[in-house]
């Protein structure tokens, strides 16, 4: 995930809100929210608008990267998971 941190940029952000909801693996979701964290505030309102997702698995891992953002925040995750 590190190594992938330096090649991620904000430009990724609609990318990687669209893999939230992809079906194939929960897998690819759960990475694209730890990638979206890592992106720090500037994912911030597209995880909030994905959070209210038609779809179940897009709303399930917004809000798992919104979680992931707040411990961020207060300290509460390890800081090489954090912006």
């Amino acid at each position: 995930m590190l190594a992938v941190r330096k090649k991620v940029s904000a430009s990724d952000i609609p990318t990687l809100v669209q893999m939230l909801g992809d079906r194939d693996t929960n897998v690819i979701g759960s990475v694209a929210g730890e990638l979206l964290v890592l992106l720090g505030e500037p994912a911030h309102a597209a995880l909030e608008a994905a959070a209210h997702s038609a779809d179940g698995n897009t709303r399930l891992n917004a809000s798992q990267a919104l979680s992931g953002l707040a411990d961020c925040a207060s300290k509460r995750r390890r800081a090489e998971l954090c912006p």
